[in-house]
């Protein structure tokens, strides 16, 4: 089996994501949210339910689970590091942020189990699964916005690449 590359233009759009087959590699180009941990998940769950505000305009984006470490330096924004995180931790909540938000990518360490793979299916969606060292390479162009003090932040990449 050989691997495809594609370069893609992130937030995925329902028709790039239907051209994925499991193997391929993608290079990112655009915007690419993440989020900080299962309290966060949580809360955005519960922001579809009407608790409270969503963060920012999250529909049709492409969500990852990635930590990140940034800081300011001489003013401005520096990301020294992104790393994929377990997604299977986050299976309880995926499919309803999937529906909700209609995601048509989503991904982080691992896999997602077969009810958030249905809510993909349904929505037009892709997992992208990182190795462990997954994210060979990373550049941040800028922070878009970051919300829920750093919890849920919008970037504008300018290629992450995916084996």
């Amino acid at each position: 089996m050989s691997i495809t590359t594609h370069r893609m233009q992130f937030p995925l759009s329902r028709e790039d994501a239907l051209r994925l087959r499991a193997g391929d590699q993608v290079i990112i180009d655009g915007e690419i949210v993440i989020t900080a941990g299962l309290p966060t998940h949580q809360r955005l769950v519960a922001a579809l339910g009407g608790a409270e505000p969503l963060p920012m305009d999250l529909s049709g984006e492409s969500l990852f689970h990635l930590g990140s470490y940034s800081r300011e330096v001489e003013g401005k924004f520096k990301v020294d590091y992104m790393n994929p995180t377990t997604s299977t931790r986050f299976n309880p909540y995926m499919p309803t942020l999937i529906r909700g938000l209609q995601l048509h990518a989503v991904g982080g360490k691992g896999g997602l189990d077969s009810t958030c793979v249905q809510a993909l299916r349904e929505v037009g969606g892709s997992i992208c699964r990182f190795l462990a060292a997954g994210v060979r390479s990373c550049r941040v162009r800028s922070r878009r916005s970051c919300r829920w003090g750093g919890r849920t932040c919008s970037f504008t990449t300018g290629w992450y690449a995916f084996a």
